[in-house]
């Protein structure tokens, strides 16, 4: 997680989570037992803050509020550190080699620390620019969000998860599809070991269908949500969507590699098709490479327009769950 401000306040009854994303705002608010008891959605258009303002008026009464961005918001970076050396000292010289831009101007963070048996230890680092932050916290505070902490949405999908028991000790694939991008994350229920964003999403392939076949891009988002064998999957939505397939299997692809090669213990032993991932397309592409994919929708969403607000979700999860702690 990326803390800014850790300071969350007491009480606790009503957490949010606030996904902040190129073209809308999505906003989940959870009650003290943790479950989703109100959700809002707003399109940006020219002004994120007057969406913000509109998501906000909606809520009510909130005790903490946890933000993201986008996958590609922050940068994340699988890391394996020698046993030796002070921990800090080592992720502030490795974000120097590999963030774009000056640990100067970042505000940085880690997910666990965790010793291979080769004595390495390995971690996630986090990093964003410091300036990005703030616009985000400036943001919220001008639509009467009083941020508490940013996280990446990795870090809230996999908290979402846990908190339905949709993952265990199995080395999962989570493969996440939203309308403008995706997600790819690696974890088990204790522990995230990559996160990787996905350029683009769903949109992309109902906005090349409904232009290739001159339908509504209603129409072309429903023919991708039919089974695999309705006749309303043609052969023409096929070919059109098969080059975002292939791109999105060579990924898969590619992290399943990577995996095999890092973790030689034991690779992706699962894949949970997270989102918009549930579609025909996607499940096809996995079946060409020879992996059983599962659902990652959470029943507790199922009351919700699901399965979009799942970041969000459990974004709001992780003020519950510091509220459960104090």
């Amino acid at each position: 997680m990326i803390r800014l401000l850790d300071a969350l306040r007491s009480g606790g009854a009503r957490t949010c989570g606030v996904e902040i994303l190129p073209r809308c705002v999505r906003a989940v608010v959870c009650d003290a037992a943790g479950a989703p008891i109100a959700c809002s959605a707003e399109p940006i258009g020219d002004d994120a803050v007057a969406a913000l303002r509109r998501v906000r008026a909606r809520l009510g009464r909130l005790s903490q509020v946890v933000a993201c961005g986008p996958p590609d918001w922050a940068d994340t970076v699988p890391l394996r550190l020698p046993g030796g050396g002070g921990l800090e000292e080592l992720l502030v010289e490795r974000a120097r080699a590999h963030l774009p831009y000056g640990v100067e101007d970042a505000v940085l963070d880690y997910a666990g620390a965790v010793s291979r048996p080769d004595g390495a230890r390995r971690t996630l680092l986090y990093g964003v620019p410091r300036s990005r932050a703030l616009e985000m916290l400036a943001a919220g505070d001008d639509a009467g969000f009083a941020i508490d902490a940013i996280e990446t949405s990795g870090t809230s999908l996999h908290r979402g998860l846990r908190h339905a028991r949709l993952l265990d000790e199995r080395r999962t694939l989570a493969v996440w599809l939203d309308a403008d991008h995706g997600a790819f994350l690696v974890a088990d229920q204790a522990m995230r070991y990559v996160e990787r964003p996905l350029a683009w999403g769903v949109a992309r392939l109902e906005e090349r269908v409904a232009a290739s076949l001159g339908t509504p891009v209603t129409t072309a988002a429903l023919a991708l949500r039919r089974p695999p064998d309705s006749e309303e999957v043609s052969d023409a939505v096929r070919e059109i969507v098969g080059n975002d397939l292939h791109e999105l299997g060579a990924e898969i692809e590619r992290m399943i590699g990577y995996c095999r090669s890092e973790f030689r213990d034991r690779g992706i032993e699962r894949v949970l098709l997270c989102g918009a991932a549930a579609l025909w397309s996607v499940r096809e592409t996995l079946d060409r490479l020879s992996l059983v994919a599962e659902p990652g929708l959470p029943e507790q969403l199922a009351g919700t327009p699901a399965p979009g607000y799942l970041v969000a979700w459990g974004l709001a999860l992780r003020g519950w769950e510091l509220a459960c702690d104090s």
